[in-house]
């Protein structure tokens, strides 16, 4: 495994961390990474907007032409 644009603290810091828990530095980041993704959540998505009046293609068509028009 090859990590790319470490800084020098953050290679340090890596190698400490592998000496700590006697593991290679390649699997002491895959650690780090897989502790780093357990905090991310995906949340569901929202239910979709209703809208207030029906969007229709002549409807578009005349918002597309009014907003040209502005330009």
């Amino acid at each position: 495994m090859f990590i790319k644009d470490l800084t020098p603290e953050m290679y340090l810091r890596l190698k400490k961390a592998a000496l700590l828990h006697r593991r290679s530095m390649a699997k002491e980041a895959l650690v780090a990474i897989e502790r780093g993704l357990e905090d991310v959540v995906t949340r569901p998505l929202p239910p979709p907007v209703k809208p207030t009046i029906p969007l229709t293609q002549a409807w578009l068509t005349r918002a597309i032409h009014a907003g040209r028009s502005r330009l």
